[in-house]
């Protein structure tokens, strides 16, 4: 205390590149980027809670730099479906391939990305255990921080998962190697607070190949149907997810987040919808309601009629005010563009628009009713409408992002799921909600 007196409690700004420690059981603990609030006082205790951006086990490295990455995913061993690590059991003699087997290897803005399948297990003189598991392995081109590796590699590849399976798919173990580690060094665990993330690591039970490959699962793309073109799709999606983070991750989301209302689900997969409908796929005309020309010569006989029918009722500023209105309103309605989107889909789209010709104008009428606050367009029933509708639009959004990946086949093989089908039959039986309403879309 100065001569002053006491003059209150002072807070200090904390930050550190890295704290080091250690577990109960002998493992060593880094906490990176950690920053807090240190309460200055005259105290004899005081509480104080620090942020870290990752906490990395088995490793103290100075600062937040990695040059390896290595992922696994609860679905992703399944949607890769490897060839079965046993053989054909002959003369009480079980082989057991225990190699590695790459299932694509590419470059992505010179870092290099390969999916590879592994066999990991113990053995003693009673027993013998084996698991495979699959990984997304990153040799980075220059250590990069673990946000930045986990926002440009990790994360795209899940979102493909997810968009490709049609459920929700989990990171379940990051492996990273540090940029001050020795060559050869092994991956130290990472943890950090990520969407949509569950750590543990599990064997490749999880989760089976069979559940994805059904006639009624929503998968629409696994591995094994892409042959050769796997590489080539992986690459065309990174590009796609950097150029369209919008749209993926409007399309994602609602696989992330089950608890959100139907209303939510709905508006997130329309905002997809609208964030696809961009001018390098559907070319600048498709965002105009008319030609220029023709916009003009409208606009023009508009506001002569106006000047010329002598109504003193409307003073000439406020024409010359809808005429600057008018120049610059020739935007194509919305649901003109749900609609171009749902047809670029092909099989999909034809199949949606066949049950329900005036579905976009509904999908859209329901987004109003959930996008714009103090909307009522809710007539009996439309909780259950909203629900098949917002599932259709899941699959036309899905489908567009993997034709743009350069998947072959997503259109055909999703107007054949039976969840798409059930889909179409019931919105097929919903009346038109617009007639009970003078809003319209």
């Amino acid at each position: 205390m100065s001569a002053r007196g006491w003059e209150g409690p002072e807070f200090r700004s904390v930050r550190l590149p890295a704290i080091f420690g250690q577990t109960r059981d002998g493992r060593k603990v880094t906490l990176l980027n950690v920053r807090g609030e240190n309460l200055v006082g005259p105290f004899e205790r005081s509480q104080e809670e620090y942020l870290a951006t990752a906490l990395i086990l088995d490793a103290h490295t100075p600062e937040d730099k990695f040059t390896h990455a290595i992922a696994e995913f609860d679905w992703l061993d399944a949607w890769l479906d490897p060839p079965s690590i046993t053989g054909e059991k002959s003369a009480g003699v079980l082989p057991v391939h225990v190699g590695r087997t790459e299932h694509a290897t590419l470059v992505i803005e010179s870092d290099a990305v390969t999916l590879a399948s592994k066999v990991v297990g113990t053995s003693g003189g009673g027993s013998v255990h084996l698991d495979r598991f699959s990984v997304l392995e990153v040799e980075f081109c220059q250590p990069v921080g673990i946000e930045s590796l986990v926002d440009a590699r990790i994360r795209p590849f899940q979102d493909l998962l997810t968009v490709a399976l049609g459920r929700p798919v989990q990171l379940t173990w990051l492996g990273l190697r540090p940029a001050t580690a020795e060559s050869g060094t092994q991956f130290c665990e990472a943890r950090f607070n990520g969407t949509a993330v569950s750590f543990g690591r599990q064997g490749s039970g999880n989760r089976s190949a069979v559940a994805i490959q059904s006639y009624s699962a929503p998968t629409l793309f696994w591995a094994r149907d892409a042959g050769t073109l796997l590489p080539q799709i992986i690459q065309k999606w990174y590009e796609l997810r950097a150029r369209e983070r919008e749209a993926v991750t409007l399309a994602v989301g609602p696989y992330y987040a089950p608890f959100i209302y139907q209303e939510h689900k709905l508006a997130s997969s329309m905002q997809a919808v609208e964030a696809l409908h961009t001018k390098s796929r559907f070319g600048s005309d498709a965002h105009r309601d008319l030609d220029r020309p023709d916009h003009t010569k409208r606009v023009e006989r508009i506001v002569a009629i106006l000047r010329t029918a002598g109504n003193d009722e409307v003073p000439r500023d406020e024409i010359d005010w809808v005429e600057r209105i008018l120049k610059n309103r020739n935007d194509r309605p919305f649901r003109q563009r749900v609609e171009d989107v749902i047809r670029s889909t092909g099989a999909v789209g034809d199949c949606i628009l066949k049950a329900s010709p005036d579905f976009a104008a509904i999908a859209v009428f329901f987004r109003n009713g959930v996008s714009h606050g103090g909307a009522r367009n809710k007539p009996s029933g439309d909780s259950v409408d909203r629900f098949w509708y917002g599932e259709l639009i899941q699959w036309v959004v899905r489908s567009r992002l993997l034709m743009d990946a350069g998947v072959p086949g997503v259109s055909e093989r999703a107007a054949s799921r039976t969840g798409l089908q059930f889909a179409v039959e019931q919105v097929a039986k919903i009346d038109d909600p617009r007639k009970a309403s003078p809003t319209r879309p």
